[in-house]
């Protein structure tokens, strides 16, 4: 089989996924795997890793500030009321709720911590117009995010 690919970068590579797919649509397909799989000259060999950015002094600052809380919500400068007790799993929990002064409605944040002081997790939630978004912190589990979740619908009753 003579096809223009079969002599550059890759031709036997084509040819083989050629044979398997036949007509108009399996020629699409294979061009568009190989497009995927083989080397593409765009591609610098020195470019550099996503992880690497967040040590290059040009994206460090950008990078570490990205990763951070709200100034509201890490200071603890927030408006919040008195916190309460769940139990989850056997264990007795802190929960409580906090959220950005003069902007309660859009940013919030529940919080559980253990009660011996050595666990922490959060659940911030951020809307902007009709959309919600929700980060949770401290890697919690399936029963925490749960009780994250319950906590921020009992502090927003009207939200979906």
């Amino acid at each position: 089989m003579d096809t223009p690919w079969a002599h550059s970068s890759g031709g036997a590579f084509m040819r083989r996924w050629v044979f398997l797919f036949t007509g108009w649509g399996g020629l699409v397909l294979a061009c568009t795997l190989a497009g995927q799989v083989l080397p593409h000259p765009a591609m610098a060999e020195d470019a550099p890793y996503a992880s690497d950015l967040s040590h290059m002094p040009q994206y460090a600052p950008a990078y570490h500030a990205m990763m951070q809380l709200p100034d509201w919500a890490r200071s603890g400068a927030a408006v919040s009321a008195p916190v309460g007790s769940i139990t989850l799993a056997g264990h007795a929990y802190i929960v409580g709720h906090l959220c950005k002064p003069h902007d309660c409605a859009d940013n919030q944040m529940e919080v559980i911590f253990s009660r011996d002081g050595k666990g922490a997790w959060g659940l911030l939630t951020y809307k902007s117009g009709r959309t919600l978004y929700q980060m949770p912190f401290g890697s919690p589990d399936d029963v925490i995010l749960a009780a994250l979740h319950a906590s921020y619908r009992a502090n927003n009753p009207d939200s979906p």
